[in-house]
């Protein structure tokens, strides 16, 4: 197919690293719908500081943009029309005053400016991103929304002048989430994923009905959610959604395989699947699931995003986007799809867009082109959001053969039983595991809902904490006010003090131009929702030392990563990234040690920085040792210094230096006595006892445990002391320890870009300082 619009690809630049502030952001998720000729689309935007919906109208190459004004923090837009060509959108938001609001506004058609505003719901409980769908005159609406019992569906109707009492029509045994609307004839279809008995399933209704609700269960081995429903001729309902497969490869990486079907619902109530189980129709492993050729890179598009769309006259599409290719830009993306015949037949998969990202395309459109939103990094301002008709149906076939992904198995990712949370018994300290740096679709690169990577870090990957940390700023994506109160409320709602916690915070993306590599990047963590986020944006916080003046006034944690960084504050910066799924930094260079020479006293943290939906198995963990588990216990952990950083394996090392424990500091008038105690889930290869950056003792285990007691006698000084332990297996890095290469990753390594073995055999243990008199 051709584009209208003669858009290209255009390579990061400086935007990147260096914002002004002034920058306008947009949500990666954008809505639309047609009318006649016109196409509406709806998405998020921010400019300094002050949320509002965007709506864009385009008809004849004529564009009209709309902006309406936020009462709080606004977050997703839905857009649908009506049957004389105006439009309305819906979205949540979260109220200056407190509490969450489902709002709308009716758009005209002529103008594209807004009607009217209304307010369909507001109250304490925190509401997610509705969606919307028009039958006739009739407005209909659905959102998530949490309940002392659970998060249920809630759905009302606006007939004539006003909105019906809102029903909850989900299900009550399942938390549910990211609900769909189809209309047609008068009959309304809704359908939303939700989370029980440790997977995410599917749920379909028509409205009109007294019947059940129909469930769509997935295999043992995948994952089903964020369902789309679409209504064809004779009220035929199709339904697409994203389907999730945990993988491994040879080299023990975690990942997912993805794709979509498209099935066809019958018979409603309890709606039967025609057909078999359904096959994929669209297989979103290019560019997404690494091979030897293509590794995984980020996107700045929705690459799980699957989208149904039909012609006129009953042709229905299947729509995704993808980034493929050895291409250097994360921003010119291409949107892909297949067709169905009439003869029910799936043709092939072509390109229909190349070189933009974020795609939308309506539920319905002409058939004399297909109309397409997205966003494109090659503009400025408010035309970054872009349009397009796609015509000239001679697809532009893009396959990938099916073998380029051979090296991954279908894979049960969950612990065996003996490496789950370690706890303690009478010899061990106390342990509890987590992943402090992952990111979510929120971020302009990363892969995953927010909910989705909180219930795989819980229950697939064993965590006891997790803290979903999202970019502060990336072109052309903030974190924005709405989705830090969202990822406020999911670490207050998913927080079981004892069980798991879930702790709020962000990545501060910033780069210093006199550093090279320029990052100087921190992970900034709250114990609990409330406080305040400051971006490298904002006016107060514009560079680290702003930063931190701002965080002095707060609870909260921060820490650098990268192989290089600049401390600004030790008595603030207490801890470093040691290990993520980049790189091994402690063993790849000796810039940490450097810093440990130079007097820094930093404890050692081992965070996935994950991008690919894996919390917990991306190669990096933290053991924190506190004496409980809650978010004031392990923020006092952090703080002191308490932690084991790992490749991912949970090795309890109880490390002391008289009666000083691991991150501690003490002052000695004879030789220190230093003694540990080892347990591992597999067998020890070694354990050294290093003293300011050097090897002092080692010993070579015959099991998976050991204990070890010596005394270092030492002349007068200060030093630095921590266990270096190995167990038995590849090491794992991304490029040989020689190369003391500083940079973020290298493509060329084994274990390129973010892609890292989910447990490698490194473990370390923070510092212990002793002074000798």
């Amino acid at each position: 197919m051709t584009q209208r619009d003669g858009t290209s690809a255009m390579p990061e630049d400086s935007r990147a690293h260096f914002p002004t502030g002034d920058e306008p952001t947009f949500g990666r998720r954008l809505s639309t719908a047609v009318a006649g000729p016109a196409l509406w689309v709806a998405l998020q935007l921010e400019r300094g500081r002050r949320d509002s919906i965007l709506i864009l109208r385009v008809e004849g190459g004529q564009r009209t943009t709309t902006t309406i004004d936020s009462q709080g923090f606004c977050h997703q837009p839905a857009i649908a029309t009506l049957p004389n060509g105006n439009a309305v959108v819906a979205w949540n938001e979260a109220r200056q005053a407190g509490g969450w609001a489902i709002r709308c506004a009716f758009l005209d058609a002529a103008t594209g400016v807004v009607c009217r505003e209304e307010t369909v719901h507001a109250g304490p409980a925190w509401c997610l991103p509705p969606a919307v769908t028009v039958d006739g005159r009739d407005v209909w609406l659905a959102w998530p929304q949490r309940e002392e019992s659970g998060q249920r569906i809630h759905m009302t109707r606006r007939s004539s002048t006003s909105w019906q009492q809102t029903e909850v029509v989900s299900e009550t045994d399942a938390d549910a989430f990211r609900p769909s609307l189809a209309s047609a004839n008068g009959r309304v279809f809704l359908a939303w994923d939700c989370y029980r008995e440790g997977t995410y399933s599917l749920s379909v209704r028509d409205i009109a009905s007294p019947g059940p609700t129909t469930r769509l269960s997935p295999p043992a081995s995948q994952r089903w959610l964020n369902p789309r429903l679409l209504v064809g001729p004779g009220d035929a309902v199709h339904a697409t959604w994203t389907v999730i497969e945990d993988v491994m490869d040879d080299r023990g990486i975690a990942d997912h395989a993805v794709s979509a079907p498209v099935m066809t619902l019958t018979a409603f109530p309890g709606a039967q699947v025609a057909g078999n189980e359904p096959a994929a129709v669209a297989d979103m492993r290019d560019g997404l699931l690494a091979t030897d050729a293509c590794p995984y890179r980020g996107y700045a598009g929705l690459r799980r995003n699957p989208q149904l769309t039909m012609t006129d006259d009953g042709h229905l599409w299947c729509c995704w986007e993808s980034r493929f290719g050895s291409d250097e830009t994360s921003t010119a993306g291409h949107l892909l799809g297949r067709s169905l015949s009439h003869a029910g037949v799936w043709g092939e998969q072509c390109i229909l867009h190349s070189g933009g990202y974020a795609y939308s395309v309506p539920p319905h459109w002409p058939t004399d082109g297909l109309p397409v939103a997205f966003l494109h990094a090659d503009s400025a301002g408010l035309d970054i959001v872009q349009s397009s008709v796609v015509d000239d149906v001679q697809p532009h076939a893009r396959t990938a053969p099916p073998e380029r992904w051979q090296r991954w198995q279908v894979k049960d990712l969950r612990l065996p039983e003996r490496e789950q949370r370690s706890g303690h018994d009478e010899e061990m300290q106390q342990v509890f595991w987590a992943d402090t740096h992952c990111h979510s679709e929120i971020s302009s690169d990363a892969e995953g809902h927010i909910d989705e990577l909180i219930h795989f870090a819980r229950d697939v990957a064993g965590l006891d904490a997790v803290c979903i940390v999202d970019n502060d700023y990336y072109p052309h994506k903030a974190l924005s006010s709405a989705e830090w109160q969202m990822a406020q409320e999911f670490a207050r709602r998913c927080t079981e003090e004892g069980r798991f916690i879930v702790l709020p915070g962000w990545e501060y993306t910033y780069h210093r131009r006199d550093l090279v590599p320029s990052f100087n990047h921190r992970v900034v963590m709250y114990p609990r929702p409330g406080w305040p986020l400051f971006r490298r944006t904002d006016p107060q916080a514009r560079c680290e030392s702003d930063l931190l003046q701002q965080l002095q006034k707060t609870p909260a944690v921060c820490y650098p990563h990268h192989c290089s960084y600049e401390i600004i504050d030790n008595r603030f910066e207490r801890s470093v990234e040691v290990c993520s799924s980049w790189r091994v930094c402690l063993e790849e260079s000796d810039f940490t040690m450097g810093q440990l020479r130079d007097g820094h006293r930093l404890g050692f943290i081992g965070s996935s920085d994950s991008h690919r939906a894996v919390p917990g198995l991306g190669g990096a963990l933290t053991g924190i040792i506190a004496a409980d588990l809650t978010p004031e216990a392990l923020f006092a952990a952090y703080r002191n210094r308490q932690t084991i950083a790992t490749q991912g394996h949970r090795v309890n090392i109880d490390f002391r230096i008289n009666h000083a424990i691991t991150g501690g500091e003490i002052t000695v008038d004879s030789a220190p006595q230093i003694s540990a105690y080892v347990r591992a889930p597999k067998p020890i290869e070694f354990i050294e006892l290093i003293r300011d950056g050097a090897c002092l003792r080692r010993w070579e285990p015959a099991g998976d445990e050991e204990k070890i007691c010596c005394d270092d006698d030492c002349p007068p000084g200060e030093y630095v002391y921590f266990l270096r332990v190995k167990l038995v297996g590849d090491p794992s890095l991304n490029v040989s320890s020689a190369e003391s290469y500083l940079g973020p990753f290298k493509r060329s390594g084994r274990y390129p870009h973010n892609l890292a073995r989910a447990r490698g055999p490194f473990a370390w243990t923070s510092p212990i300082w002793v002074t000798r008199r």
